[in-house]
Order: C-alpha cells, then structure tokens, then sequence
C-alpha cells in the first residue's frame, strides 16, 4: 500500500515538473500596454495585434494616438475610404485600420522575414483574442501566397473573422498578411458561400 502511494505520488510530481508552461492556456487579451513599443530590428506581429488590431476591433477609435514607435502614413497617399495606415517599429510593417456602418477592420502587413515564424507569432497572439476562432466553410485559393486561412468565431457572436495569407519564402508577395474584422452579422465565408455569391458579401 505504501509503495503504491509513493508510485502515485511520484508520478504526481512528475507530471508537475515536466509540464511545460506552454501546454497552459494563454490569458485572454484584455486591454493594451500603452507603456510598450514595438520592436525596431524585427517585424513585431505581437506589437501589431495586441496594441493596435485587437483594441481597434474591439471599438477603441484611435489605439495610435501617442504611441512611441507608430508612424502614421501620410492620407495623400491612400485612396478614398481606405481608413487609416501606420508604419510600426520598422517600415516593413504596416497597420490599416477601417470602419463602416456594420465593420471594424485591421489589417498588418509584414514585408519581409520568415513566413512560417511569423505565421507561429501570430498562431501566439490570436490564442489570446478573447473568443476561439476555428476554419471557415469557405477557404481562399492561396493564388500566389504559399497559404490563405479563415478563420471564424462561433456562429452565436460577436462576429469575427480572421483571413491570414502566407508569403513563399523568397517569394513576391509579402511575407504575411492579415485581416482581423469584427461585423454586425456573420460572414457567408464563414458557412462555406464563395465570394460573389450570396445576398450579402462582408469583408472577409
């Protein structure tokens, strides 16, 4: 009996210490860091989302505004209804945020750096959106990306989507682009309704 206790026990302590603190589940974005600013050598996908996205999705009408390290991009060169666009930390990326009647939107583009690292940052970052998102119906012919994924939040709302293209190393498009939006009503992608088709044609 007592060999048996110290087996269980043993084993206890085992799965304690070798658990690694990845296999947690990560605390839920509440809020932003205004104390942070983005990193300069590297494209930051954390900075981008957590502090910029994330906020303005979620209805926050200006997470720029004083922000060391966020650059806005000058208006003359952005085309009509284009929202607004900011260079963060490095001028390889760039952050648009747009609204409408029934959208918010933010999309970070990453010029340059590894797809695939920035592909697993960005895999971190949304683990911390406050609602899970999982695969559309509808997934986008990855055209001249290595890879385009939707994702969505449950069909009960609110209503997010998440389109994130993959660049090919080396290749002509960015190395990662991506489009976080939140809509009044769900998108038909969402269900598996190809662009074009449908009564109603959200964003993503």
């Amino acid at each position: 009996m007592r060999h048996a206790f110290r087996g269980a026990l043993a084993a206890l302590v085992s799965v304690l210490v070798l658990t690694p603190a990845a296999a947690q589940a990560p605390e839920r974005w509440t809020e932003p860091d205004r104390s942070r600013t983005p990193k300069m050598m590297q494209p930051d996908v954390d900075f981008a989302m957590t502090e910029l996205c994330f906020p303005w999705v979620l209805g926050d009408p200006d997470p720029a505004r004083g922000r060391t390290g966020v650059v806005a991009r000058p208006g003359e060169d952005l085309p009509a209804g284009a929202g607004r666009s900011f260079f963060v930390g490095r001028g390889g990326v760039m952050v648009n945020l747009v609204s409408s009647d029934d959208a918010r939107s933010c999309t970070v583009l990453v010029r340059d750096g590894d797809p695939a690292k920035l592909r697993a940052e960005l895999g971190a970052v949304m683990a911390r959106w406050p609602q899970a998102m999982t695969p559309g119906g509808y997934q986008y012919p990855p055209n001249a990306y290595a890879s385009r994924e939707l994702l969505c939040s449950p069909a009960a709302g609110p209503h997010d989507g998440l389109l994130i293209s993959v660049g090919k190393p080396g290749g002509k498009t960015p190395a990662m682009m991506v489009t976080l939006m939140r809509t009044d009503k769900r998108s038909e992608r969402c269900d598996g309704v190809p662009p074009g088709e449908g009564a109603r044609r959200l964003g993503l």
